[in-house]
């Protein structure tokens, strides 16, 4: 039984470690351990969709400017002003009393204050 367990144990350590090793690109085109991402999207997975003001990108592939509310080199990390700070993905923002809205520019008059990002991802606080 002892055996069974192990084995089992290790062929599952051994299915996550090829899980983890074989990296999907979602947006682009994988060769050997690099993603080449499609034009509009960045990130070492290209999971990550870039907010450019047009179509006049820098040499390096950079925005030259963002969307109004997205910030970063790549206008990949939302903008929360200063009324909020962005959350672990940077595609939404943890408002602060008493601002909600997409970009933060709401003031609220209700308990409960939500925050949406054009991935529709919401965050409430009571």
């Amino acid at each position: 039984m002892l055996r069974y367990i192990l084995l089992v144990l290790l062929i599952v350590i051994c299915s996550i470690a090829v899980l983890i090793k074989s990296k999907t690109c979602v947006n682009g085109d994988q060769e050997g351990e690099r993603c080449f991402c499609h034009d509009g999207w960045t990130g070492a997975m290209c999971h990550r969709k870039m907010n450019c003001d047009g179509y006049e990108r820098h040499t390096n592939g950079s925005c030259v400017m963002c969307v109004n509310g997205w910030t970063g080199p790549d206008c990949d990390a939302i903008d929360c002003s200063e009324h909020g700070s962005p959350n672990y993905d940077l595609t939404s923002c943890h408002c602060e009393k008493p601002y909600s809205g997409i970009f933060l520019h709401k003031l609220g008059h209700l308990k409960i204050f939500v925050c949406l990002t054009k991935f529709a991802q919401i965050s409430l606080e009571v």
